[in-house]
Parts: C-alpha cells; sequence; structure tokens
C-alpha cells in the first residue's frame, strides 16, 4: 500500500479527519514506517467547512480517490 486518499465533504468531522492525517499523512521513516502518497481530496475542490465550524482549502478533486490503494472517508 503506497496511496491514501482521505475524502472531505461539508460537515466532515474533524476528529475523524484527524485521525486519517496523524495516521497517514506524517512523516515516519525514521521509524522505519513507510511514506504514503497522502492526499486529501473532494468533489469539488476548494473551501470545505467542518462541523465546528471551521474549514480546508482542498486542492486536489476526487480523481486520486479513483486509483489510491486505500480511500479514508470522512463523514
Amino acid at each position: 500500500m503506497k496511496t491514501v486518499a482521505c475524502i472531505v465533504v461539508d460537515g466532515f468531522a474533524p476528529f475523524e479527519f484527524g485521525v486519517a492525517c496523524e495516521a497517514f499523512g506524517l512523516d515516519r521513516s525514521d521509524d522505519g514506517v513507510p511514506n504514503f502518497d497522502f492526499r486529501v481530496v473532494t468533489a469539488d475542490p476548494g473551501v470545505v467547512h467542518s462541523k465546528l465550524g471551521f474549514s480546508i482549502n482542498v486542492e486536489h478533486d476526487l480523481s486520486f480517490a479513483y486509483e489510491a490503494d486505500l480511500v479514508v472517508v470522512c463523514p
């Protein structure tokens, strides 16, 4: 497994999003853990609002998710 897509939509849950980012988005190669090509994606790139009132800017559309080894969906 080398590629991971994290799909977010308006109203996404920050905790679940954070877990995906922590598990697959950090470089832990010094600890012997392989790096992943981790990308946050959405149907319409741009601003995506969380359910807690803050927003993130997502640059990638869903095309990466179609090819990813693992897809994480943040409700």
